[in-house]
């Protein structure tokens, strides 16, 4: 009975080429390298890949280059075609149409004759600006929106801060005072323009309180010292 020794040796053997054919697999694989353990597996049925050398003519190379540029050529019109579409052939034939007009004689004289009529004519000046004085050399809107027409405008002032719902202020403008035209009280417009601004009172005491009130504080003060003294 055989050992298991010569099982395993006979199992890493190459196997026979009637065996590698039938099989698909090719013994050109291992063929050139003894040293190799032969593999296994779907890769040995694909055949030895046969390499063809560079050739370095340059005749080659040209005509490479015109191929690839001529099949680039025919990828973009065929992109522009499907891109496009109608739209491409329409401007192609407004092209061709327009190439193959003749010119139109006499067409550089008319131009001239315009362009000396033109300058016969007097120039008309300018319109005036009322606002800035300024001749309107360009389209009115471009004009309004110039530097110089918006710094002659008079400035517009915010309107007023006063609390809508004072009394105070409906009376004043009851009377014909206006709080956004920045004019003070009274006929001439002299007064003050802001309103006074009032402190609220807490206590229950007369008008003339604080100044008792600070009479008698003096008062005791004095009193203290002097009796500090002594």
């Amino acid at each position: 009975m055989p050992s298991s020794s010569d099982d395993r040796l006979r199992s890493q053997s190459p196997p026979s080429n009637d065996d590698d054919e039938a099989a698909g697999i090719y013994p050109a694989h291992y063929a050139d390298r003894p040293w190799l353990i032969p593999g296994y597996g779907s890769a040995l049925k694909i055949g030895k890949l046969e390499f063809v050398p560079a050739s370095g003519d340059g005749d080659d190379v040209a005509s490479t280059n015109t191929t690839s540029k001529r099949s680039g050529l025919e990828v973009k019109n065929t992109y522009l075609s499907i891109v496009l579409g109608k739209r491409k052939e329409a401007l192609d034939a407004a092209g061709e149409r327009s190439s193959s007009a003749p010119p139109v004689v006499g067409e550089k004289d008319g131009q001239a004759e315009s362009e000396t009529q033109t300058t016969s004519l007097p120039s008309t000046p300018p319109p005036i600006c009322p606002e800035c004085n300024l001749p309107i050399t360009s389209t009115p809107r471009k004009h309004e929106t110039s530097m110089a027409h918006l710094c002659s405008l008079p400035h517009s002032l915010p309107p007023h801060h006063y609390n809508r719902a004072s009394i105070g202020l409906r009376y004043l403008e009851e009377q014909g005072w206006d709080a956004n035209a920045r004019v003070g009280l009274g006929a001439r417009g002299e007064g003050i323009t802001a309103p006074i601004k009032v402190k609220e009172k807490k206590d229950r005491l007369g008008v003339g309180e604080a100044r008792m009130q600070t009479e008698r504080e003096h008062r005791i003060r004095q009193e203290m010292l002097r009796y500090m003294n002594n």
